[in-house]
């Protein structure tokens, strides 16, 4: 999918370069005809594979299809869900499961649903949410978002081919993500780079060129579990790296820590959206992250947004039990370190959601 950005902006180019420089004995008119017909020629691509896209029910197959084929797998469950929208750094550190579980023997009767996807971004996130809730009968006793670190709050052009997840870009949320490029406090080349990565990412998604590669009919998209469940730490992963990384004082690193106001201001409208959706509890969480930086950025979103409820596990109480042997990288958690993190958010989320089901 990372080609087809460069393909369309270098055939753009050189469609221009032959009309501007094109040899003496080619008239003006042939060049606007050259150019008329590559136009007609990608219109004719971009119906035909809208056509087909909207007869035959197809998508991406990300893990989200993956997620929402999972959840369609036992439709006679009618419990009251939990819903749980987050990127890989939540599909590795809670095991819906055992938090289901956790829940139920407290007097929670609810099913818990992960819909995770690694690499996706934090705007992605509420197109997947409004996607759900729009295209399901289901209204959630409540919905926890993950609050992503730096980068993933727009688009982080180092993994812009994770992008391939959104379906379509709304108007609304490409101009925050613009806005909020341009308001962070990252290198100019950093910007350029995120603002490249969107426009490209509204032309591919928006036109669907580039589908043929990875469509699936959405009815036969295969379900996969809710949580990674890793057991081995990455190779490159060592003692020393992850002392170097995780030193420092999270709340004073917090205290100075740059959040663009457009962050704010959009995690404070999410709050007061799904309540006024019939959502009775909107929640927001901080997977565990042992980079010091990235969870000082996770703790100071949680500290500036107005009226949050956030379930912050930033502090030094849960980080101290997630010692070395519980990290897979300095951003995700092993099984183990999953299971403290499950059993420590499990008494969280009692405390928000009242009092037990009778």
């Amino acid at each position: 999918m990372t080609s087809h950005g460069i393909i369309l902006i270098l055939a753009a180019l050189a469609l221009f370069a032959i009309h501007i420089f094109r040899p003496l004995g080619l008239r003006r008119e042939q060049t606007y005809i050259a150019i008329s017909g590559a136009v007609a020629g990608f219109t004719v691509v971009v119906v035909v594979t809208s056509l087909v896209v909207w007869n035959f029910d197809l998508v991406r197959g990300t893990e989200i299809d993956a997620d929402l084929a999972r959840f369609a797998a036992d439709p006679a469950d009618t419990r009251r869900e939990i819903l749980i929208i987050g990127s890989s750094h939540t599909y590795d550190a809670i095991d819906d499961q055992r938090l289901e579980a956790a829940l139920a023997r407290a007097g929670f009767p609810y099913a818990v649903r992960a819909l995770t996807a690694g690499g996706f971004y934090a705007f992605e996130h509420d197109v997947i949410l409004d996607e759900y809730l729009r295209e399901t009968d289901r209204v959630p006793i409540a919905v926890m978002l993950e609050v992503a670190t730096e980068y993933k709050i727009a688009i982080d052009p180092n993994k812009e081919n994770k992008a391939a997840g959104i379906r379509y870009i709304d108007v609304s949320r490409a101009k925050l993500g613009i806005n909020h490029v341009l308001s962070a406090d990252w290198p100019l080349g950093v910007k350029v780079s995120s603002i490249w990565t969107y426009a490209r990412h509204a032309v591919i998604r928006t036109l669907n060129t580039g589908l043929a590669g990875q469509a699936v009919v959405r009815g036969r998209v295969l379900p996969e579990n809710g949580f990674a469940g890793i057991d081995r730490p990455h190779p490159a992963f060592s003692p020393e790296y992850a002392e170097s990384v995780s030193q420092g004082d999270v709340f004073a690193i917090a205290k100075i820590t740059k959040i663009p106001d457009a962050t704010i201001k959009w995690r404070t409208q999410q709050s007061i959206k799904l309540p006024r959706a019939g959502v009775p509890h909107a929640i927001f969480f901080t997977p565990p992250i042992l980079n010091i930086n990235r969870r000082a950025f996770q703790k100071a979103v949680c500290q500036r947004t107005p009226d949050i409820n956030c379930i912050d596990s930033t502090g030094d109480d849960l980080m101290k039990e997630l010692t070395y042997e519980h990290w897979h990288d300095d951003g995700h958690v092993l099984r183990s370190g999953a299971w403290i993190y499950t059993d420590w958010l499990a008494n969280q989320l009692i405390q928000r959601l009242g009092q037990a089901v009778r």
